[in-house]
């Protein structure tokens, strides 16, 4: 059987994001999205959820972009820049190989994270993180033990093994390394992660060609597809300039080919 979890990643970035995650879900196959809970846009998001019943909503951990959750005074390792995090995982992971972060803080911040989706009521359907830094040594056992904490049954394992013909080597390097990282918890049967995970190789491009290609190679178990939807507003456009595509991807989720091969490939969406 072909089981298939749909997340869109960065909800809550910006009313943009926002805007594709919601046309994902309402119109096309998207089954969760992973909410980053220390943006402005955080009781906008929350007010936007309480209008898509059924979609599953997990937190996006983040060290990165923005400003911590907790006041920059207790997390001081995590904010160096006059309050605010990190850009990117670029500045992210000199200082953590270098052991400028303290793990203390990390966690600390990530569980403020959680609470402040939990304080909003939204109970969490799974953990994962902006830019796949919680597969760092040291970090995956934080977001497993914040999942066994507060009983989130999913966590994401972002390795991919397979990367398509044409697929930049930036990508296949990010993707064998994410890979390479990837570890399991501890097999308590409490927090689980899927058996396959894709959309790695294609972040920010998984238009409707490159997602039918995903379906078609999707094997059997159950399978996590991230994928990056929006609608690109002026902050967006501004503040992100990532090269996304990301009305592509939002189009790509609701196409009639994408709903025609998921029923030829017998593919049970992961819905309520």
């Amino acid at each position: 059987m072909k089981r298939l979890l749909v997340v869109a990643d960065d909800l809550g970035l910006t009313p943009g994001v926002n805007a594709g995650v919601a046309q994902g879900f309402r119109g096309g196959i998207l089954t969760s999205a992973s909410f980053l809970t220390n943006t402005s846009h955080f009781d906008a998001t929350v007010k936007l959820l309480a209008s898509l019943p059924g979609l599953k909503v997990g937190i996006h951990l983040t060290l990165v972009g923005g400003r911590p959750v907790l006041p920059p005074g207790d997390v001081p390792s995590l904010a160096p820049r006059a309050g605010a995090l990190r850009d990117s995982w670029r500045q992210f992971l000199p200082a953590w190989w270098a052991g400028r972060v303290r793990r203390v803080e990390v966690a600390a911040e990530w569980r403020a994270q959680v609470r402040r989706a939990l304080d909003a009521g939204i109970r969490p359907a799974h953990l994962d993180s902006h830019q796949h830094l919680h597969v760092l040594p040291g970090l995956w056992s934080i977001a497993a033990d914040l999942a066994q904490e507060f009983s989130i049954p999913r966590l994401r394992l972002p390795r991919e093994t397979f990367s398509p013909p044409g697929t930049p080597m930036m990508r296949r390097l990010v993707r064998r390394g994410l890979a390479g990282l990837g570890s399991k918890p501890a097999a308590t049967g409490a927090v689980r992660t899927c058996d396959h995970c894709f959309g790695i190789s294609e972040t920010g491009h998984l238009d409707t060609q490159a997602l039918l290609a995903v379906l078609r190679r999707l094997p059997d178990g159950w399978s996590e597809l991230i994928s990056h939807p929006g609608s690109p507003d002026e902050e967006l456009r501004r503040d992100y300039p990532w090269g996304y595509e990301w009305a592509a991807e939002a189009e790509s989720l609701g196409s009639a080919e994408v709903k025609q091969e998921l029923a030829q490939q017998g593919i049970v969406l992961d819905r309520p």
